[in-house]
């Protein structure tokens, strides 16, 4: 359907979205077999005496070697595309569902399912983790784009929050995704928090890790708002959460016991009187 002025509507983005991957997941096994015809035909050739560090045997050792790399390339790279179209898939169900009336209890239920679903960044074999991939942030001056997840400071607290509109002068449009009638507030660029857009993978990227004992804030559970703990103990693979303690006066030592928490919703600790020019 195609609202007037030529908008196209979320459920049509979301059905042509879905018919474009599955038109794309049909061509996976035609490349995954390419990889494998070049493995056997690498791995043929060194049955048959063929062996690889031989200076005679080198040109063809080579061929051979530079076909499947070249395959194996091709197939990381479009898998890396379809991984990129799932995410789309996943921004496009979540804007569906956030337009629609929610429960609290809907509310933390879909920001758990974020947390679960947020991408694990799959790099090369070199090279650090680009900002937005677990605790690497971006700079301070990176831009914000519309429907960024944020911590946002209002009125001394952090708060989730999703970036609306960049404005003129360095302000941005953001709304309180716990805020029913969704109340547009205007904030500048150093009271506003991107939350990763990437899980990092302990075991290829641990640099990119928030260590034991660190500060940070941290969304606590069954609530919309960010608030200081420290690490008390880090993911040791992809699918595991920080366990975080979170300073609560509550409790007789201060803190509280610790909490499963989504690197999702973790980032490096900013104390509010430090923020100026607001």
């Amino acid at each position: 359907m195609v609202r007037k002025g030529g908008e196209v509507s979320l459920e049509e983005r979301q059905s042509k979205a879905t018919e474009d991957f599955n038109r794309k997941l049909r061509s996976v096994p035609a490349r995954k077999d390419r990889v494998n015809e070049s493995l056997a035909g690498l791995q043929e050739f060194a049955d048959s005496g063929g062996t690889l560090f031989q200076s005679r045997n080198r040109g063809r050792a080579t061929s051979l070697n530079q076909q499947l790399h070249k395959n194996c390339s091709e197939e990381a790279e479009y898998l890396r595309k379809l991984l990129s179209d799932i995410e789309k898939l996943k921004e496009l169900d979540l804007k569906a569902r956030t337009q629609m009336p929610m429960s609290r209890q809907q509310l933390m239920q879909c920001l758990g399912q974020q947390g679960e679903s947020l991408p694990l960044w799959i790099g090369g074999v070199d090279g650090f983790p680009p900002p937005s991939v677990g605790a690497v942030e971006q700079p301070a001056s990176a831009p914000l784009k519309t429907g960024d997840a944020v911590a946002a400071l209002v009125d001394e607290n952090w708060i989730l929050a999703e970036v609306q509109a960049a404005l003129p002068g360095g302000k941005f449009e953001v709304k309180d995704v716990d805020d029913e009638q969704k109340t547009q507030l205007v904030l500048s660029r150093n009271c506003l928090i991107p939350l990763p857009k990437y899980r990092a993978d302990p075991l290829r990227d641990g640099h990119a890790i928030f260590p034991r004992d660190a500060i940070v804030l941290a969304l606590y559970p069954q609530t919309t708002c960010f608030y200081r703990g420290i690490i008390h103990k880090t993911p040791e693979i992809a699918t595991e959460q920080y366990s975080i303690t979170f300073e609560d006066s509550s409790y007789n030592t201060g803190y509280s016991p610790a909490l499963p928490i989504h690197q999702r919703y973790v980032v490096s600790y900013r104390d509010p009187p430090d923020i100026r020019h607001r």
